[in-house]
């Protein structure tokens, strides 16, 4: 009789690039190969292997190849078979540009949990519009190469089962809520309001979170949600990280704040707004479920969800013991 061999694999973490690259010097004129190599060193020392697409070091202006190369680098992405995560080398801008040349079907098909953010939330959105998949919002890959704890207790504990669990501080009213969670991005969220890849959710919790925006395009950009329908029909608002908001807000008189922006929204929009969560353009940003069912609740300064159906990998370089179905001969 001969003996059964059992192998398990080691966890896949795939690395694509459906935007821009890292770049060096003010012409941006450089490729930054070290901060993608101590990306990929950081993540391999967590436990992953780290399979890169096919396009992830070209560059075409700033872009991670031509629009072809980038579909099919994310394409690649959710085609590997052996896939448990996907991150995203960088945001930035390019990512829309590819939606209509994604098979979206074989997309969500994949086992494999896709993490995007800022520009790349439009993955995350073109996926639950046309599948329905469930996918998170988190650290981009290029994060790594910069040691956080904070952020990556949260990524490694996000991705740990189907059901999320979040405590974290806010500011605003007390409210109860349950509905669809999801959201990213706001410029990339309010570029895709009337298209395809729009996710249609109603009696949703929509977050959001941008950078280098200020307060006044914020108001412009959430005002837009408002007055296409899509914000009224949510059950509440949660804004995270708005980084440089305030940087020209003025001062005096005429000194028109993030906070300012805010309280306007929360006047004309009539559902309930936590803000200052710390999820975004972030060192230490959360990871946060999209496209899955929520129970969320403030008490006005402390803000808690939890999740049910959150896309958990089946194999993780941090669980204690594979599940039994990783085994195979």
């Amino acid at each position: 009789m001969t003996e059964e061999v059992k192998t398990v694999r080691d966890p896949l973490l795939v690395v694509t690039a459906p935007a821009r690259v890292p770049t060096l010097g003010e012409d941006f004129a450089a490729y930054d190969t070290a901060s993608v190599d101590a990306c990929e060193a950081q993540l391999r020392r967590r436990g992953w292997r780290v399979k890169e697409t096919a396009n992830v070091r070209l560059m075409d202006h700033r872009f991670a190849g031509s629009d072809a190369a980038r579909a099919a680098g994310l394409q690649e992405a959710f085609d590997e078979v052996d896939a448990d995560v996907i991150l995203c080398l960088r945001g930035g801008y390019g990512t829309a540009r590819l939606l209509p040349k994604v098979d979206w079907e074989r997309a969500g098909a994949s086992y494999a949990a896709f993490v995007g953010l800022s520009d790349t939330t439009a993955v995350n959105c073109a996926l639950y519009a046309v599948t329905g998949k469930a996918s998170w919002q988190g650290p981009v890959a290029r994060a790594f190469r910069l040691v956080n704890p904070a952020r990556d207790a949260a990524f490694e504990a996000a991705l740990m089962s189907e059901t999320f669990h979040l405590k974290a501080s806010v500011t605003g009213e007390a409210f109860n809520a349950g509905g669809i969670f999801w959201g990213g991005n706001l410029a990339i969220l309010t570029s895709l309001v009337g298209t395809p890849w729009f996710p249609k959710i109603d009696g949703g919790i929509l977050y959001v979170e941008d950078v280098a925006e200020p307060a006044w395009r914020i108001e412009r950009m959430l005002l837009q949600l408002i007055q296409a329908g899509v914000l009224t029909r949510q059950r509440a608002l949660i804004v995270g990280g708005m980084t440089g908001a305030d940087k020209t807000a003025g001062e005096g008189a005429g000194r028109f704040s993030l906070s300012d922006a805010l309280a306007w929204i929360r006047r004309e929009v009539k559902i309930p707004v936590a803000s200052g969560l710390r999820f975004g353009h972030l060192a230490d940003t959360l990871t946060l479920p999209f496209g899955v069912e929520s129970d969320v609740a403030s008490d006005g300064s402390s803000l808690t969800v939890t999740a049910y159906g959150c896309a958990s990998p089946a194999s993780l370089p941090w669980r204690e013991a594979p599940p039994a179905d990783l085994w195979w001969h």
